[in-house]
């Protein structure tokens, strides 16, 4: 899949994985996944920008290069319009210098 290193610290990439497009967002030793497709317009959010504790519990969200709609990492909700529907997300983790994905 991918490397832990290969993903800079509040950085954000796009993977394929089992035929899914998706995201990874790293946060220190925390890795969040979600599909990167967004929701309003299809735009690629691997290419949006990090939004460091913009999502619940403090979760990074992803800012949609296009419109500006936030998607929590940690729940995949769309926190401001234009975007009203959810990202799916998925169980993340690092170990050692891997990402593993449960997808």
């Amino acid at each position: 899949m991918c490397g832990a290193s290969d993903i800079s610290d509040g950085g954000v990439i796009g993977i394929e994985c089992a035929g899914s497009k998706l995201m990874l967002v790293r946060e220190g030793d925390s890795v969040y996944a979600a599909d990167r497709t967004c929701t309003h317009a299809e735009a690629d959010l691997s290419e949006g920008f990090v939004a460091p504790g913009a999502g619940s519990d403090s979760a990074p969200g992803v800012r949609c290069p296009l419109h500006f709609s936030v998607f929590d990492m940690a729940t995949g909700n769309a926190l401001n319009p234009p975007a009203t529907g959810s990202v799916r997300t998925y169980r993340a983790r690092i170990d050692g210098d891997a990402v593993y994905v449960e997808a």
